[in-house]
């Protein structure tokens, strides 16, 4: 068993008011352990005061277990940001998948589920059931792979205003992870899910993640975040993106491993 955990010392606030709506899966998965336990724990807390008052809290539990040709993944966020006595945003999610190699090199399939909240967005629950296949397609190279996925989702979802909504969509991703060295590692995916019986009507999020080790304790983390949603709820806008900057301070400094990536959603 290997268990590792990173504290965020380092996070610009304006980062938890773009609302993310999509979860960036590949982003969580943590590549080069050996089976076993892996994950990370973290918590943040700012508070501004000016004219007004504006504070924010959040945690988040990232736990993987790998076992031979099994994979599963448990994720779970909340953060409240609130300015002087009212809330700006109350956000959650908790999402679990298990993926089984069905062949040693190229062909996975995956099962996942997930629960969300987001004020921001006018989004007062989702619900999400996927399964489908996840391709490799690229070879055993260590510093360049490259995945492709295409899965089925059933959506429940209410907005705020009490609209209910029950969608079939499909959703396909392109993800790379590029490391040049043991000091940087990049990972970029872009996700496209449209309605099955309407196209026109979809989801596209692309989510770039680089972390650079400054030393054996310490790494710099760079992410950018662009989601474009045809049909938001409420009025909520149809784009929202991100640029967000921190520090991570990793325990256990003599084990030279790949960074555990935070979390695509840092609300």
């Amino acid at each position: 068993m290997q268990i590792r955990s990173s504290v965020l010392v380092c996070l610009f606030l304006w980062s938890t008011l773009a609302g993310a709506q999509l979860v960036n899966v590949e982003s969580l998965r943590i590549r080069g352990y050996p089976d076993g336990f892996a994950g990370s724990l973290g918590f943040h807390y700012n508070f501004f005061k000016n004219v007004s008052k504006l504070s924010s809290i959040g945690t988040n539990l990232h736990v993987q277990l790998k076992k031979e040709r099994d994979l599963y993944l448990f994720m779970a966020e909340y953060d409240r940001t609130r300015v002087n006595e009212s809330d700006f945003s109350n956000e959650a999610f908790i999402h679990l998948r298990y993926t089984r190699n069905l062949d040693e090199k190229v062909v996975r399939w995956e099962f996942f589920s997930q629960l969300q909240r987001n004020t921001i967005r006018l989004l007062n629950m989702r619900g999400l059931l996927g399964t489908g296949p996840r391709f490799k397609l690229t070879g055993d190279s260590e510093k360049f792979k490259l995945y492709f996925g295409s899965l089925y989702m059933f959506e429940y979802e209410e907005e705020l205003e009490l609209s209910i909504h029950r969608n079939h969509r499909q959703s396909s991703y392109l993800s790379f992870t590029i490391v040049p060295n043991d000091a940087v590692h990049i990972v970029s995916t872009t996700y496209f899910q449209p309605l099955w019986e309407d196209f026109s009507d979809f989801r596209l999020l692309t989510d770039f993640f680089m972390s650079v080790r400054i030393t054996s304790w310490l790494s710099f983390n760079s992410r950018f975040y662009h989601l474009r949603d045809s049909d938001p709820p409420g009025d909520s806008p149809d784009t929202t993106y991100r640029f967000t900057n921190g520090l991570t301070f990793s325990f256990k400094p003599k084990q030279v491993t790949p960074p555990i990536y935070p979390p695509s959603v840092q609300m």
